[in-house]
């Protein structure tokens, strides 16, 4: 009970931060229409306003999709145990923060996403036997998935970069496109694991060693926005050298197997989610991830509740 109150807290939480950043998108957009009515010359986003980091206010939104994910994982693994779950619980709220989701436009998000759709899908036509909830389940996340992809640019722009980073005509050094970016500081921090594997070159010293190694490389939009590796993996073992690489990927793996074992599917979820994120974000560089990651490791790992 304990245990599902807090994921209440945190489920509602996630509403009110949907609810703060649709009406923020919604003035924003208002106040711009207005304003260039009355001949004033601003920057009209359009429905961009409505997507990416023009949405999430004050938060970048690959953690904030993460947050809704691991929302939609608790309401699930929760909900499925109760006799008579609300509406409100059961449906209406999953899509809302299922869309957020779409809209906040985070590769990893809508992946993280996607695989929980896969597992929640197979859970109804296999176990459960409800093949038609499944399916209209489906139907509605394909519905609501290809009419952002044709009515909002940005959003088809962003899905069709994933494969365009990868074309043999790209440049990913000097691109500004994330997927390009991330393949380009992923190459990069490598080198810099090379020369400094055993040890690192250490936590203190790991950013300005990484704008060394993009100054050599050439990589200007790298140093003018002064990015991390965007891979958590890369950025410790960078950092930390083969023993925190390899403590890292321990903190992980092992619980995870062992959770496994127990069937505590929401912890498995948890860490499976932390796993896709901090693959292409360093995360456990900011507050936002490692405040998440200590909290929601803690509570589910050391709970006495009963395994999900």
């Amino acid at each position: 009970r304990q245990l599902q109150s807090v994921f209440k807290a945190f489920i509602y939480g996630c509403i009110i931060a949907a609810i703060i950043c649709i009406v923020y998108a919604i003035y924003q957009y208002a106040m711009t229409k207005y304003l260039i009515a009355k001949g004033t010359s601003v920057p009209d986003y359009g429905i961009d306003f409505f997507l990416k980091e023009l949405f999430s206010l004050w938060m970048h939104p690959s953690y904030r999709s993460m947050y809704f994910v691991m929302a939609l994982a608790a309401i699930y693994l929760f909900k499925e145990k109760e006799q008579h779950p609300s509406f409100l619980e059961k449906y209406f709220i999953p899509i809302i923060l299922a869309v957020f989701v779409l809209l906040f436009d985070s590769k990893a998000g809508i992946l993280s996403l996607l695989l929980l759709g896969i597992y929640i899908s197979w859970q109804l036509i296999f176990k459960k036997k409800k093949i038609k909830l499944a399916v209209v389940g489906m139907a509605i996340s394909l519905f609501i998935f290809f009419s952002l992809y044709f009515a909002a640019p940005q959003f088809a722009i962003r899905i069709n970069n994933v494969f365009n980073a990868f074309s043999e005509n790209v440049d990913v050094k000097k691109s500004e496109e994330s997927t390009a970016t991330r393949i380009a500081l992923w190459s990069a921090t490598k080198v810099l694991i090379a020369e400094n594997w055993q040890t690192g070159t250490g936590t203190g010293d790991v950013k300005d060693a990484l704008m060394d190694e993009y100054r050599k490389e050439g990589m200007l939009y790298a140093l003018k926005e002064d990015l991390n590796a965007h891979n958590q993996f890369l950025q410790t073992f960078a950092a930390l050298g083969i023993i925190g690489f390899i403590s890292l990927c321990a903190s992980l793996l092992i619980p995870l197997f062992v959770e496994w074992e127990k069937r505590n599917r929401l912890y498995v979820a948890f860490v499976l989610l932390i796993i896709i994120n901090i693959f292409v974000e360093s995360m456990f560089e900011t507050q936002a991830g490692v405040v998440f990651y200590a909290f929601f490791n803690s509570l589910l790992l050391f709970s006495e509740a009963e395994p999900l």
